[in-house]
């Protein structure tokens, strides 16, 4: 069975509610803006983290999704250096002068050791993850992934 990952952007209670609803077999509460996938997990987003931190000069960041609650191991927050790089990543991919490109990370992301990405889809999963942390860090909000099997 896939796994099925929503990566999302949401107040941390918000979060936590959701993943607890999900764990007891509830329906969560619909939020707007979310991505839901079965193309990544929280490995997937740490080897993206690294290629955006790259691609902005903040090689080192931490880049792991870090679990929110022991009891809910499946819920995990985007560190916020990473959303940091994230909108860095934003700003340079709209000035055409500037030398990150989201084309070139999703192309990396791809093709990187141990992904098992199809490379038509990572752009769009690149562009929207980027969306979805410039969301989050706008509205003073975290980042989160939730995973279910």
């Amino acid at each position: 069975m896939a796994t099925l990952t929503e990566i999302f952007t949401a107040p941390r209670a918000t979060a936590l509610a959701r993943a607890r609803a999900a764990e007891d077999g509830a329906t969560p509460a619909p939020l707007t803006d979310l991505l839901a996938t079965t193309e990544i997990t929280d490995f997937e987003i740490e080897v993206l983290g690294e290629l955006i931190a790259r691609a902005v000069h903040a090689e080192g960041i931490n880049c792991e999704p870090d679990l929110v609650d022991i009891d809910l191991p499946d819920l995990f927050e985007i560190p916020a250096d990473l959303v940091a790089a994230c909108v860095e990543l934003s700003v340079h991919d709209a000035d055409p002068a500037e030398s990150a490109d989201l084309a070139d990370i999703a192309a990396g992301w791809a093709t990187a050791e141990d992904m098992e990405l199809d490379p038509a889809l990572t752009p769009a999963l690149v562009r929207r993850i980027v969306e979805l942390a410039v969301l989050a860090h706008g509205r003073g909000d975290g980042l989160f992934l939730w995973t279910s099997v």
